[in-house]
């Protein structure tokens, strides 16, 4: 899995124009497809698909497809992500990331007023048609990429703050879709808890995509499980990561880790071995 947008800066054919705190803006031309990558938003976005086409399955499994000419509102969480080359082999899309604190300003709700906006359950992401207004929005960041070579130049943030406002102007549902983007919808917990707990997300990010505070997560959490969420986590992920060695004795170390949630193998090896009594190394085969 890979964590977005943070993955995404240095990578190639990434070109990152905006890039502070709470807000960010890039333009995505990989020479190939890119498929089948498990990711994880931690911003919301806006993903306007300008050649090719982009394919996302959500987390309960339903496939949305985002053509050409295109753009989708994203909300911070888990999907699976596919940036397919037209027939004349490109791709091409420029995204927008933001949190609440951004979206609040731009729609003119204040943090403790977010509660007021509409908590109609939409699935996301939302697609939408890029009308002739944005379009010609969009296309203006090329002018200035030519006239201003080089990444986060100060017109970028402002051709940032227009775009933002050329597609609110242009759509009117859009306003309600990103309003949504302020609540978190409550999902059933012990499945989701079972189904993703490998994946690598904080106490506070699993949270936020259950549509709950971290106080009262927490709290759930222990009334439905009998433990603490991250003691919960932790012998899950050790439970699997001992399968998998099981099953996979040759396993790479950084691979294993991996696969249970863990970026960082000295993090994992730890807590592997504060579960089981031995390192991973120290299981017959185990590859460093």
């Amino acid at each position: 899995m890979i964590t977005i947008p943070q993955r995404l800066i240095g990578a190639p054919a990434v070109e990152v124009l905006v890039y502070e705190d709470d807000r960010l803006m890039m333009l995505k031309e990989p020479s190939q497809s890119l498929t089948d990558r498990n990711s994880y938003l931690g911003m919301h976005a806006i993903s306007i698909v300008l050649e090719g086409e982009q394919r996302c399955t959500d987390h309960e499994g339903d496939l949305i497809p985002i053509p050409q000419g295109h753009f989708a509102v994203f909300k911070k969480g888990l999907y699976l992500i596919n940036d397919l080359i037209s027939k004349n082999g490109k791709y091409r899309s420029l995204v927008l990331f933001f949190d609440d604190y951004v979206l609040g300003d731009f729609l003119d709700i204040k943090p403790r007023e977010q509660r007021l906006a509409n908590k109609e359950y939409k699935r996301f992401p939302q697609v939408f048609s890029l009308g002739e207004f944005s379009k010609a929005s969009v296309a203006s960041v090329e002018t200035v990429r030519k006239r201003f070579p080089g990444s986060d130049h100060p017109f970028f943030k402002l051709k940032f703050t227009e775009i933002f406002h050329a597609l609110l102007q242009e759509t009117p549902e859009l306003e309600e879709c990103l309003k949504r983007l302020l609540h978190g919808q409550k999902r059933n917990l012990k499945p989701f808890m079972e189904h993703h707990f490998d994946k690598p997300l904080t106490v506070k990010d699993f949270a936020y995509i259950l549509g709950r505070s971290e106080t009262g997560f927490r709290k759930e959490f222990k009334e439905r499980f009998g433990v603490s969420p991250r003691k919960w986590i932790v012998k899950k992920r050790m439970e699997k990561a001992a399968e998998t060695l099981k099953e996979q004795p040759g396993i790479q170390i950084q691979n294993l880790a991996s696969s249970v949630g863990y970026d960082n193998t000295s993090h994992f090896i730890k807590a592997f071995k504060a579960e089981h009594g031995f390192t991973p190394k120290q299981h017959t085969g185990i590859k460093s």
